[in-house]
């Protein structure tokens, strides 16, 4: 009996033996053997179907009106109305700010008088000018009349009719009269100059008061477009500050134009290369979720700006009038349409998988959509004899829940598109199931797929 036992173990050791090497020879039957006793994965089919897919750029951005003024005093004065309120429209050459304008009618009546004076006295030197000219006429005939008696006492010297004292009085009063009326064309010379001078100082004047007066015209402050009043910065009795180069001056109010509007969108360097200006545009307000805006991209910016280590470009979207709108700054986002795919082979987005190359099988690693050179492939799963097998495919472009397929599929092919949590975990040649109870197999072909 002992014997007996030790020949029977001895036997199954053997069949064990040959067994394993069996199978080590035959992985292939070892696999279905391990298959046959795998749990089908419950999966849903979708079918690949031709649609249209705009490609969309979007950015976030916010809202504010085309025309948008600050309005600041000219002048350093006092407010004493303001005859509106923020909220309130105003239109174009309304009086929205009066300021105090004593001190500087004050100075524009200094300046006249000053004025009036400056031409008195222009008035008066001409009048000098008269009876310097009238002078120097009288000297000119008492020159004239010295050389007359110099030349006769010079003969009456030559005949010695006469000393010598005489001739030299006679010589001597010549010369004075030379040297007087010298003297007199000089001043002459110096008030024409001067009155000369008293005309540009008058046009000086005469600048000042136009000065004075467009000063003063600064006291009213009318609108400059019809807008709606949205801040008023300053209060009646306060002062008010006069702009300079480097000093913009105290803004006192803002006013907006909102029946036209503008969204900036701050759009990333990675898509701005996509944009062109006329671009349609569709725009959601975090404000006014239930509501779309359209506009059409109007201008790009050539220069970027950063926020941190991102790059941006601004870009700036008119929008259709729009009456709602009556604040600024409101944000939200843009979809600007940059093209449209016509006739796309399309199917969920949630169908296409990015998988490591290197994980892949070798049959999928060889088909040609793969590439090589990249760390991971774009797939999706197809059903063969109630298995998930991988499919690379070439992704176009993708509209929400719809992804453009530019190669590896056809229309009408059907694709794995769910659940989620079986997309994830899924692997190439896993048993799948489209019937919920996951313990039946189903019959082969007998798949079923949605419309998406």
């Amino acid at each position: 009996m002992k014997k007996f036992i030790i020949i029977a173990i001895s036997l199954a050791i053997l069949a064990i033996i040959a067994a394993a090497g069996f199978f080590l020879k035959n992985p292939d039957i070892l696999k279905i053997a391990n298959q046959s006793n795998q749990k089908p994965v419950y999966i849903t089919l979708a079918t690949a179907a031709i649609k249209d897919i705009p490609d969309y750029v979007s950015s976030p951005g916010e809202i504010e009106p085309l025309v948008n003024l600050l309005i600041s005093a000219r002048v350093s004065a006092r407010i004493i109305d303001i005859p509106f309120k923020e909220g309130q429209k105003v239109t174009k050459g309304q009086t929205i700010i009066k300021l105090d304008d004593s001190d500087l009618k004050a100075n524009l009546d200094a300046i006249q008088a000053n004025r009036n004076a400056q031409k008195i006295q222009i008035d008066v030197a001409k009048v000098r000018l008269q009876s310097q000219e009238e002078n120097i006429q009288n000297l000119h005939n008492t020159l004239a009349l010295s050389l007359t008696n110099l030349n006769r006492q010079l003969k009456l010297k030559e005949t010695g009719d006469i000393s010598q004292a005489t001739l030299d009085t006679a010589t001597q009063q010549y010369q004075d009269n030379k040297s007087r009326l010298k003297t007199a064309k000089l001043a002459l010379e110096a008030d024409i100059l001067n009155i000369k001078v008293m005309g540009f100082q008058l046009e000086s004047t005469d600048a000042n008061i136009t000065k004075a007066k467009e000063d003063l015209s600064y006291t009213t402050i009318e609108s400059p477009i019809t807008g709606t009043l949205i801040r008023i910065n300053k209060k009646v009795g306060e002062m008010t500050v006069a702009g300079t180069l480097n000093n913009a001056g105290t803004a006192i109010m803002e006013i907006a134009d909102f029946s036209n509007l503008i969204f900036t969108a701050n759009v990333d360097e990675s898509s701005i290369g996509k944009l062109r200006l006329n671009q349609e545009a569709t725009v959601t307000l975090q404000s006014y979720p239930d509501k779309t805006y359209t506009g059409i991209v109007n201008a790009i910016s050539h220069k970027h700006d950063t926020d941190g280590s991102n790059k941006y470009y601004k870009t700036k979207i008119i929008l259709n009038a729009n009456e709602d709108l009556r604040y600024t700054g409101l944000t939200g986002d843009v979809n600007i349409l940059t093209k449209n795919y016509k006739d796309a082979i399309s199917i969920p987005t949630q169908s296409v998988l990015s998988r490591r190359i290197d994980q892949l099988p070798d049959e999928i690693k060889s088909n040609k959509l793969v590439d090589p050179t990249r760390t991971f492939a774009s797939i999706v799963y197809i059903i063969k004899n109630n298995k998930a097998v991988a499919l690379p495919v070439t992704v176009g472009p993708y509209q929400d829940n719809i992804t453009a397929i530019t190669a590896g599929l056809k229309v009408g092919d059907k694709v794995i598109d769910g659940p989620f949590k079986a997309l994830k975990d899924l692997k190439h040649n896993q048993l799948t199931t489209t019937n919920f109870n996951k313990g039946k197999l189903p019959k082969v072909g007998a798949e079923k797929s949605k419309k998406f």
